[in-house]
């Protein structure tokens, strides 16, 4: 058995792409945790989440001079329509999924970091942005709310997710650093 494990080790270590795949799951599999198990729970952190999200979309809203009304996870625009921000709409789970990415691929430390904070407040804007555009879709085209939910907006934010990360991979590297160099076969050189 510890024959198969040191193997194991060992492929992963000389193994790029599966080192990747590794640490990105255990990355994952940490803010799972630390989400589903301690923080989601509680409930106060998704409220919170929630709440200064409805509010950040309500100034946003308000000063494009939409008469809107945050309550708790709700936006009510003129009065009229409102959209309720959930666990599921508060890109949380972008987030942690976003930051395993930047953990798991190789890179300067101080750049990840850098990376994780300035990526993950673009992230939080992306959403404030997409729940303006949920609220006005509630508003103006509420026979469309679905298509923009599910669609339209998802697949936009999920856009910025994917530049953020090909982002990563171009500005992050070491350039002649300690950081392992793979060749174009996958090997380590």
């Amino acid at each position: 058995m510890k024959d198969i494990f040191n193997r194991l080790r060992v492929f992963v270590k000389y193994n790029a792409p599966f080192k990747f795949i590794f640490k990105a799951l255990g990355a994952y599999a940490v803010w799972y945790i630390l989400y589903n198990i301690i923080l989601s729970p509680a409930g106060w952190f998704d409220s919170w989440t929630e709440h200064y999200l409805v509010l950040a979309s309500a100034w946003l809203l308000s000063a494009v001079g939409y008469s809107v009304l945050p309550h708790a996870n709700i936006l009510w625009i003129h009065r009229l329509a409102g959209i309720e921000v959930s666990s599921g709409c508060d890109g949380l789970a972008a987030i942690g999924l976003f930051i395993s990415f930047l953990v798991a691929y190789p890179g300067d430390k101080r750049k990840r970091l850098l990376m994780i904070l300035s990526g993950s407040v673009i992230l939080v804007i992306g959403n404030i942005l997409r729940i303006c555009v949920l609220t006005l879709s509630q508003l103006y085209w509420p026979d469309s709310f679905n298509f923009f939910h599910l669609y339209l907006t998802e697949a936009v934010y999920d856009g910025i997710v994917l530049a953020l990360w090909i982002f990563w991979v171009n500005w992050g590297r070491v350039k002649g650093g300690s950081e392992e160099v793979v060749n174009s076969s996958g090997a380590i050189g």
